[in-house]
């Protein structure tokens, strides 16, 4: 009859409406995955930008410390070697003054 037809119609309606919601819902529910994943992403891009300039500076200080050691070393070497050349220096001076 002519009203189940209508009401036949009007379920394919209502269903078709409600597939197309879910689809949207869908569509909807990917889009927002897909941001927090890209957020993610960049997230773990800054993370790993974060940890690379820490190594950087970590490095940079380490290669300061060492640089300072080998010159406080040094500096230290060269004052024993003015000493012991200074100490040579007055042995050699007495001695001479004994041979006279």
């Amino acid at each position: 009859t002519e009203r189940e037809k209508r009401d036949l119609l009007t379920t394919e309606m209502k269903l078709e409406k409600a597939r197309a919601r879910r689809e949207e819902l869908h569509r909807n529910r990917e889009i927002r995955v897909m941001d927090k994943h890209q957020q993610a992403i960049q997230r773990a891009r800054q993370n790993i930008q974060y940890q690379k300039e820490r190594l950087q500076e970590k490095t940079s200080k380490v290669a300061h410390v060492i640089a300072r050691r080998h010159l406080l070393e040094e500096n230290h070497r060269d004052r024993i070697l003015v000493s012991l050349e200074n100490k040579l220096s007055d042995a050699v001076h007495r001695a001479e003054e004994i041979c006279k």
